[in-house]
């Protein structure tokens, strides 16, 4: 059971009713408000989905006490777009309601080839209580990221958000990563 969670958290949000799209901007690789994933999940997985703040629409990610990480996004780098990129950016609305409030959004990279179990090739956090100066408002963060040279596009680009400490929850929307010149 615990595989099969792991595996279904771990599905590629665009294989959800078309959650994953870009904004017709020719260097978004992904965006997402989270709206079209209501309904799609096991209820163990869909609790980190929550009508409880939204930066745009009705719904965003949230991590808490009950829920160390959220739901993560997947997808081959190749099937974002056709050839590597050197830098992205991965930015986001977060929300924390206080001072207790303690989260990372995390982008990973890994080889598939090398198992569930290898370490990640890169792993880079925006930690969202660096970037959110004012809680009880949603906030954009956001963060550039060089890609090594040894990722290539069948790599897997893997994004969460880590609940870090803290005993109030965090929220985020509007997840967008883009390639940066």
């Amino acid at each position: 059971m615990k595989n099969l969670l792991f595996f279904l958290s771990t599905l590629s949000l665009t294989g959800c009713g078309g959650t994953a799209t870009t904004d017709g901007d020719p260097n978004t690789l992904f965006v997402s408000g989270f709206e079209t994933l209501d309904g799609w999940l096991p209820e163990p997985l869909s609790a980190t989905l929550t009508t409880e703040q939204a930066h745009s629409g009705k719904t965003s990610l949230k991590v808490d006490a009950n829920h160390e990480y959220s739901l993560t996004y997947t997808n081959v780098l190749s099937e974002l777009r056709e050839a590597r990129p050197d830098k992205i950016r991965v930015s986001a609305w977060a929300y924390l309601p206080g001072n207790q409030a303690e989260a990372t959004l995390v982008a990973s990279i890994a080889d598939p080839a090398a198992g569930a179990s290898a370490k990640p090739l890169l792993w880079q956090g925006i930690k969202l209580n660096e970037q959110v100066k004012t809680t009880g408002k949603w906030t954009e963060v956001s963060q550039v990221i060089t890609l090594p040279a040894s990722i290539n596009a069948s790599h897997r680009l893997s994004i969460f958000l880590w609940r870090t400490g803290g005993s109030q929850p965090v929220y985020i929307d509007d997840l967008k990563v883009s390639v940066e010149p």
